[in-house]
């Protein structure tokens, strides 16, 4: 292990979650940027929207692709997975521009030439690249890991701040979003070596695929949920603005909440080999986690109020109440039964479950929309999400006699999510 290694004490899950940061934190430093230059908000609406569009033409395939690697790549006979996987990935993205010309040209659903092409250009590069955390992870490469997520994260900002100052068009924003796509890209393939094409290529490509599709299914149900907020705002407001404003505030507690998520995606190869390790391990790591993750969240909703709109501008005063509203949902991260579920192969039940999670989002996030406006959106993710953790926690006892508190600190786990309900009635409902 290098000494920078033993100093920071990064091991495999550590780096893996600290590039699920640095993913995040590039999409926050980017609009805390445009929202800082000068841009109108219509303008940053309007990127967010781009980003939208790729998110919901993907993020049901690749998420489903990425869960069966981590579940299942352990138990395959393969040489190179992640070579198949990669290859499949690519396969995916390409289908989906296909299918999304399709839509436009045949005027099922058009959209701007120019969104068009963005949309299609990031679908192709940018999508499949997000399988690198995934394989440095198993492969253990953890300076590889870190070195890729802070250079691509440092590039990232000084091409914004070089924009900025040499006051170059707001366009150039998606300019500098395809030039980072393309080198993951290529990074991608050359690690890989994706483009060695081995005999039976389809017919693994079909396997994978299909054994994948339970993954695909859940996350279909699953990350529907934010996407019909997406569509709620865009249909209830008629507003690039209002949407901006709701996404910047709508994100698990910007950065912090992929710790938690890191951890479930991390620890789901070991719950295939040993149980009961696993169990320790969620337990473990999510205990000092939290202890990390609460205290910066209780300080951010006690004075979000002021953190938002200097962190943005004044037009984004409405985010600080969305945020501190969705930054309840971080309890619910806290939680893994369907890390466990998965990593047991009981994918029917999740996928299921996650049916009824996302009518609940709907349903509550179309009615509190009617009192609350956007916080209301949010309240409604927060209220369903805790329904899916909870029904699959009764689930998880059921089939395996697991209890809550084998795999969560639950009065650590108590205590600071009372304490930020307390902190969120002083600031926001004095």
């Amino acid at each position: 292990m290098k000494p920078w290694q033993s100093v920071l004490k990064l091991d495999s899950v550590k780096a893996f979650q600290l590039a699920g940061i640095l993913r995040q934190l590039a999409s926050l430093l980017t609009g805390i940027i445009l929202a800082h230059s000068g841009f109108s908000v219509k303008e940053i609406g309007s990127y967010e929207y781009v980003l939208f569009f790729v998110t919901t033409a993907s993020f049901f395939w690749v998420n489903g692709i990425l869960q069966y690697f981590m579940a299942r790549s352990n138990q395959s006979n393969e040489p190179h997975p992640e070579r198949t996987v990669t290859q499949l990935l690519i396969l995916l993205a390409l289908v989906s521009v296909v299918v999304l010309n399709f839509l436009h040209f045949s005027a099922i659903a058009p959209l701007n030439i120019r969104v068009l092409w963005l949309v299609s250009l990031l679908l192709m590069f940018n999508v499949p690249s997000l399988f690198i955390e995934q394989i440095l992870y198993r492969q253990n490469s953890i300076v590889v890991q870190v070195s890729l997520s802070v250079g691509f994260l440092a590039i990232q900002i000084i091409f914004l701040l070089s924009m900025l100052f040499f006051k170059l068009p707001f366009e150039n924003v998606y300019n500098i979003l395809l030039i980072l796509a393309l080198c993951k890209f290529i990074f991608l393939v050359t690690f890989t070596k994706a483009y060695i094409f081995n005999k039976g290529l389809f017919q693994k490509l079909l396997k994978i695929f299909k054994t994948a599709l339970p993954f695909i299914g859940y996350f279909i149900i699953t990350g529907m949920a934010s996407i019909v907020d997406g569509w709620i705002i865009k249909f209830r407001w008629h507003d690039e603005g209002m949407f901006a404003i709701y996404k910047y505030g709508a994100r698990d507690l910007p950065l912090l909440g992929s710790l938690a998520i890191g951890l479930g995606s991390a620890i789901l190869p070991m719950i295939t080999s040993n149980l009961e390790y696993a169990l320790q391990q969620i337990k473990t790591r999510s205990t000092k986690l939290m202890h990390v993750v609460y205290p910066i969240m209780i300080v951010m909703v006690a004075f979000s109020d002021k953190i938002f709109p200097f962190l943005l501008n004044s037009d984004f005063k409405e985010t600080s109440l969305i945020f501190s509203v969705y930054a309840f949902i971080i309890g619910a991260r806290f939680l893994y039964p369907q890390t466990i579920l998965s990593g047991l192969g009981y994918n029917r039940f999740l996928f299921y479950n996650s049916i009824i999670e996302l009518t609940i989002n709907i349903m509550l996030s179309l009615v509190f929309s009617l009192y609350f406006g956007l916080a209301g959106i949010a309240l409604g993710s927060v209220m369903a999400y805790f329904y899916e953790k909870i029904s699959a926690s009764l689930y998880l006892f059921k089939k395996q006699g697991i209890r809550l508190h084998e795999y969560t600190p639950l009065p650590i786990y108590l205590f600071y999510n009372s304490l930020l309900a307390v902190i969120f009635v002083i600031s926001h409902l004095n």
